[in-house]
C-alpha cells in the first residue's frame, strides 16, 4: 500500500491506487492516476512513488495491446499515447514505449480521416482530442507527419465551417445526438468541453506552431465574432444555440470549465493572443471580473446526488478556483485573487467535511484524482507537472 504524506495534499489519501486496469480512459479511468503519481514523484522525489507510477503505466500499455484500438482521447489509447509522450517530454520515462507510439502513429491517420468526414471535432472523442497527442509529439521533435495531420484538421474545419455573414461557426454532431431534452438535430455548442471554444483554442495553438497560420487566424476571428454575437446581455451566454436561433440559457451565469462564462473567457483569452487583439483582451477581462464577483451574489455550485457540493474540475469548486487562479496570474488583479481564494477555501472546507463522499468518484475530470492534481499545482507551482492542464486548454501562462 502506497503511503502518502498528508501534508503534501489532504486529498491524495482519498485516491485509491490499488486498482485493476480495465480501460485506458485518461479523463474517467484509472490512467489519470499515473499522471498523479508522477506528479507526486516530481514534487517529493520518492522512488517508491515513481516505481508505482511506472508499474501502473506498464499495466495500461499491456491492457491496450491486448484489445482492439479505441482512438478516442478521453476513453481510448490516444489519451494513453499522449500521457506517454508527455512523460517523455518531461524526462520522467525513457524510450520503452516508442514501438507502442509508432503503432499509434501508423493507425492514427485512418481514424482522423473518419473524424473529419463525420465532422466530429469534439476534444473527448474527435479530432481535437487527437490534436493534444499530435502537439505533444511535435514538442518532441517528431514533426513532418504530425504537422500534416494537424494541418488536415485545420483544413477540415475550414471546409465544414458555416459562414454566417462575416462570422463562422461549427455544428456539434456529437452531443446533440445524445441530448435528452432535444430532437437530436445538430446545434452550435458554446462549451470548452464539446464546442466552439475548444475549436478556437485549437486554432490558436496552431498559430503558435505556424500551422496553416493565415487560415487559422481567419477562422479565429470569424468564430470569436460569432461567439460574442451570442451574448444575451452583459456576457450571459447560452450553452447551445440551434440553427433557427433558439438558445438554451439555464441560468444567467454559470461557473464551470465545461461551459459558461469561464469557458468563453478562456477561448477569448487565447484568441486575443493569437490575433493580437487588445479590445478582445479587454472584453475577456470584463468577463472574468463578472465571474470573480458571482460568489458575492449568493452563487454556489450544485450539490451531487450524495448531497455534497460538487468540487470537481469540470464544474465544481476546485475547478473554479483553479481557473480563477490562472486568470489572476494573467491579469494580476486583486479581485481575481480574492475570488480564487474564496473558491479555494470553499473547496478545502467542504472536502474536509465530505471527502469520504467525494472519493466515490476517482477520475480526472470529475473525481478526486483531478482535484488532487489541482491541489498540488496550487501548492507547488514550481516543482510539479504544471502543464498537464493543457489537455483542458488551461495552459494560459
Amino acid at each position: 500500500m502506497l503511503r502518502i504524506n498528508e501534508n503534501m495534499s489532504p486529498i491524495v489519501p482519498f485516491v485509491n491506487f490499488d486498482v485493476k486496469v480495465e480501460n485506458c480512459g485518461l479523463l474517467t479511468g484509472e490512467l489519470s492516476k499515473v499522471l498523479l503519481l508522477f506528479n507526486l514523484y516530481k514534487i517529493g522525489n520518492d522512488e517508491e512513488v515513481k516505481q508505482q507510477a511506472e508499474d501502473l503505466l506498464y499495466k495500461h500499455v499491456e491492457f491496450a495491446s491486448e484489445y482492439p484500438l479505441n482512438f478516442k482521447f478521453a476513453y481510448g489509447v490516444i489519451g494513453l499515447a499522449w500521457l506517454i509522450q508527455f512523460l517523455k517530454n518531461n524526462n520522467l520515462i525513457g524510450d520503452d514505449y516508442d514501438e507502442f507510439l509508432d503503432d499509434i502513429d501508423d493507425n492514427l491517420p485512418a481514424s482522423l480521416k473518419w473524424d473529419l468526414e463525420d465532422q466530429i471535432y469534439d476534444p473527448f472523442i474527435g479530432s481535437i482530442g487527437k490534436a493534444h497527442y499530435l502537439f505533444e509529439r511535435l514538442d518532441s521533435g517528431d514533426n513532418a507527419k504530425m504537422h500534416k495531420m494537424l494541418g488536415d484538421i485545420v483544413n477540415g474545419l475550414d471546409d465544414t465551417s458555416l459562414k454566417l455573414n462575416t462570422s463562422v461557426s461549427w455544428l456539434d454532431f456529437y452531443t446533440s445526438l445524445h441530448n435528452p431534452d432535444g430532437d437530436k438535430n445538430p446545434y452550435f455548442n458554446l462549451g470548452l468541453a464539446h464546442g466552439v471554444p475548444s475549436i478556437i483554442c485549437f486554432l490558436s495553438k496552431c498559430v503558435q506552431y505556424d500551422i496553416e497560420r493565415d487560415k487559422c487566424l481567419r477562422m479565429i476571428r470569424g468564430s470569436v465574432d460569432w461567439l460574442l454575437e451570442q451574448d444575451a446581455d452583459n456576457y450571459v451566454f447560452p450553452s447551445v444555440v440551434w440553427p433557427d436561433g433558439k438558445k438554451s440559457i439555464r441560468q444567467p451565469y454559470v461557473l464551470s470549465w465545461c461551459y459558461g462564462i469561464l469557458s468563453i473567457a478562456t477561448a477569448c483569452l487565447v484568441a486575443s493572443t493569437a490575433l493580437g487583439d487588445k479590445e478582445l483582451l479587454r472584453k475577456t477581462f470584463d468577463m472574468i471580473k463578472i465571474s470573480a464577483q458571482l460568489h458575492t451574489t449568493g452563487y454556489s455550485v450544485a450539490n451531487e446526488e450524495n448531497g455534497a457540493p460538487n468540487l470537481f474540475l469540470c464544474h465544481g469548486g476546485y475547478g473554479i478556483a483553479y481557473i480563477l487562479n490562472k486568470f489572476y496570474h494573467v491579469f494580476q488583479d486583486n479581485e481575481l485573487f480574492d475570488a480564487y481564494q474564496y473558491w479555494a477555501d470553499f473547496s478545502k472546507n467542504n472536502f474536509k467535511e465530505n471527502g469520504y463522499l467525494m472519493s466515490e468518484n476517482q477520475g480526472l475530470l470529475e473525481g478526486v484524482t483531478g482535484i488532487s492534481l489541482i491541489d498540488l499545482n496550487l501548492k507547488y507551482p514550481n516543482s510539479g507537472l504544471r502543464n498537464w492542464d493543457k489537455i483542458f486548454f488551461l495552459d494560459l501562462l
